[in-house]
């Protein structure tokens, strides 16, 4: 039946059975053993309200339905709140470390732009096919370098598909302040073993704003020293070589016209003969000598 509380203010209340009717307002803190309540609503707790398991480290407060326990929160030295399973949804706000995390389905980003995902130094994200091996990382290092691999050994990064592919290097937008603002830097590295392992062997290409005409160059290094630089100033194309240049096979030609072949033979300086013309003699054996300088015939 019902209870008048009124009559029993600072004093030990015993309760068997019966309806509480009312407010009930307990002024401190309230023991008791497993309690299982059954047909209750809603629980509304005030505005700063703690749920809390204990006032030290090792205390562990369970949340579950039915048999399963679904959220499990530990204090410690590292204060821990462990999910079972789970179903997401809604808007994650802050910031998450997530452990080992395994995606069953496809992950779809509420926008066309996810706007970080931050690695540390260090840092690693690994590829791996449904048997758990490894085929490829995205890698950051001490020094803030990412890196891309296609896997841990060797092997082929192909990008794209049937259709045209483009990869992209872009610049940042030029500006009144900064009018020329080169391309990103394509480096593609070699080493080399020779009684100890090599540093890395560079080869660099980059596209070069020199001027606001415009003038273009894609210089071409290896190992930081230039060897080739293709030019292009107002549609006037150069290519500038800052050494040898080597062709295997083929001509020279210039509008279609062969203007220099493979060397050609030896040809002996002018001597000998009935009349001789020294002045001759001695213009076409400089003129010899310079063809052969030239490499044009042989020595």
């Amino acid at each position: 039946m019902p209870v008048n509380m009124s009559s029993f203010f600072g004093e030990y209340l015993p309760l068997s059975g019966g309806t509480l009717t009312g407010t009930l307002t307990l002024g401190a803190a309230v023991a008791g053993g497993d309690q299982a309540f059954t047909n209750v609503g809603d629980m509304t707790f005030a505005a700063g309200s703690i749920l809390a398991s204990g006032g030290t480290n090792g205390n562990t407060l369970l949340l579950r339905a039915n048999d399963t326990t679904f959220i499990t929160f530990t204090t410690g030295a590292t204060d821990v709140c462990t999910l079972a399973n789970i179903t997401m949804s809604g808007t994650w706000l802050g910031t998450a470390t997530l452990p080992a995390l395994t995606i069953s389905d496809t992950m779809t980003f509420a926008t066309a732009l996810v706007t970080c995902i931050i690695l540390p130094n260090d840092g690693q994200i690994n590829v791996k096919d449904n048997g758990g091996v490894q085929k490829g990382a995205l890698v950051m290092d001490s020094n803030n370098n990412m890196s891309l691999f296609k896997d841990v050994t060797e092997g082929t990064l192909t990008i794209g598909g049937a259709g045209l592919v483009t990869v992209l290097f872009p610049s940042v937008a030029a500006s009144a302040g900064a009018t020329l603002k080169n391309s990103q830097i394509l480096q593609i590295n070699a080493r080399y073993w020779n009684g100890s392992a090599s540093t890395a062997f560079d080869y660099t290409i980059q596209n070069i704003a020199v001027a606001t005409t415009p003038q273009a160059t894609a210089r071409h290094y290896i190992n930081s020293v230039l060897v080739l630089s293709l030019d292009n100033t107002n549609g006037t194309v150069s290519i500038l070589s800052a050494g040898s240049v080597d062709i295997t096979s083929g001509v020279y030609k210039r509008g279609g016209t062969q203007v220099v072949g493979a060397q050609g033979a030896a040809v002996a300086d002018a001597s000998g003969g009935a009349t001789i013309d020294a002045e001759a003699r001695t213009a076409l054996n400089a003129l010899l000598a310079r063809v052969r300088t030239h490499g044009l015939i042989a020595t």
